[in-house]
């Protein structure tokens, strides 16, 4: 069940609650249980056949799970006919009382004549070993759910789970240890306007990076929705670290760093997530992405941002234009003149080519042993971005892969610094 623009009038009036798939009805229970007046369903509450209104709400999805009272998560449920209650094996929840008799401590080998008890309660997998066995945990749009919601409530086969803020309790009374939840809570709570503190920003950048490397091994039904389904995430966390988000980028001081990411070797690609925007996106690749590690302390961005000029011709679908780099470029080439043991990271796109005659580098930073080197000493690690020449005649490229090398001073000796437009 879906509310679009034919059935919109007819859905403000009444729905028979009959009418409604099995999981929006058990929601619909768990709400009235719980004594709360309303409840937002996406399909219902987006018109969905009308783009203008889910671009809309999809704007306000930062504050729509924020601030509601709870979040009613139905983990096993593959899709909304399945329902949220399953029939359990009481013995993975049971709290299972234990008469015991203790020995008497007056030496003599009697026993206490009143009883004690214990309880004995299951042993649970790993909570994040759990997780990824779930229905919801492989699609795209409920990491949002998960990330910004204030509270939960999580119904599985094998458990139910209260989630808030500071901690994870299962129905059988056992306090789930769940660092990333705890992390994950603690970097998105900190408040707007943070970019003063050095280590806060690093560590909620560190965040955005961990949950784009979880929601692009997701699936999504539209691929149109690929931006979409994390913009509520990246407009909460741009107000924390006082940035301008940009395509899944950032257009201010984590620039550089949101450049880092790299395909998944051996990981298929498809065109869940593909969208039509510049190259150096995320978005633009086919397959899922995780990010090189970067110590803002000890590196030293080398190339020089000029300008950003991007068109949007369907929002969050299809965005075209480049940004304009001064940036040291070495041809592809040279890296068959570096020891190979010297080559630490090697990651081609989906889109790598299979002829290198238009492959060039861009050397995107180096790195140092100590924070006090960079004024004198020498790099130890430098990162390469691989790239493509598109164009016969101008200075056009379109990034194509990452790569990290023991630095050599062949690097220095090879590179020229060019102004490029990186498409």
């Amino acid at each position: 069940m879906k509310t679009v623009q034919a059935n919109l009038d007819a859905h403000l009036q009444s729905i028979y609650f009959d009418d409604f798939p099995k999981t929006i009805q058990d929601a619909i229970t768990i709400t009235r249980q719980l004594g709360i007046k309303y409840l937002w369903v996406d399909a219902l509450c987006i018109i969905q056949d009308l783009r203008e209104d889910f671009i809309r709400e999809v704007a306000l999805m930062t504050d729509i799970y924020a601030n509601s009272t709870l979040t009613i998560s139905a983990e096993d449920a593959t899709d909304c006919s399945k329902g949220i209650f399953k029939d359990r094996n009481l013995s993975s929840t049971t709290i299972l009382p234990l008469g015991l008799r203790l020995p008497s401590n007056n030496g003599e080998n009697r026993q206490t004549p009143k009883c004690a008890s214990v309880s004995a309660i299951p042993k649970l997998v790993s909570q994040n070993e759990h997780e990824r066995r779930t229905h919801l945990a492989t699609r795209g749009w409920t990491l949002q759910e998960y990330a910004l919601s204030s509270r939960m409530l999580c119904y599985s086969s094998a458990d139910l789970k209260w989630r808030c803020s500071k901690e994870v309790w299962s129905q059988s009374l056992q306090l789930i240890r769940d660092p990333t939840w705890r992390n994950l809570k603690t970097n998105l709570s900190r408040k707007p306007g943070s970019g003063r503190d050095t280590m806060g920003v690093h560590w909620v950048f560190q965040t955005w990076i961990s949950l784009i490397s979880d929601y692009t091994g997701r699936e999504l039904t539209d691929p149109r929705d690929s931006l979409f389904a994390v913009a509520g995430l990246q407009s909460r966390i741009a107000t924390i670290i006082e940035d301008v988000p940009s395509i899944g980028m950032w257009r201010g001081p984590n620039f550089w760093k949101s450049l880092l990411w790299f395909s998944r070797p051996r990981v298929l690609a498809s065109n869940r997530f593909h969208i039509r925007c510049p190259s150096w996106s995320w978005a633009s690749a086919c397959s899922p992405v995780k990010y090189l590690e970067y110590r803002s302390q000890k590196s030293i961005i080398l190339p020089e941002l000029r300008s950003w000029d991007l068109e949007t011709v369907e929002d969050n679908v299809h965005i075209r234009g480049s940004i304009t780099l001064k940036c040291p470029l070495l041809p592809g080439s040279i890296l068959r003149d570096i020891d190979k043991t010297h080559i630490l990271e090697n990651y081609k796109d989906p889109n790598f080519p299979e002829n290198d005659g238009n492959l060039w580098l861009l050397h995107l930073l180096n790195e140092y042993l100590r924070p006090g080197d960079r004024k004198a000493g020498t790099p130890f690690r430098a990162t390469l971005m691989f790239i493509e020449k598109i164009s016969p005649d101008k200075m056009h490229f379109r990034r194509v892969g990452l790569a990290q090398v023991i630095y050599s001073e062949l690097l220095v000796r090879r590179r020229g610094m060019e102004t490029i437009q990186l498409f």
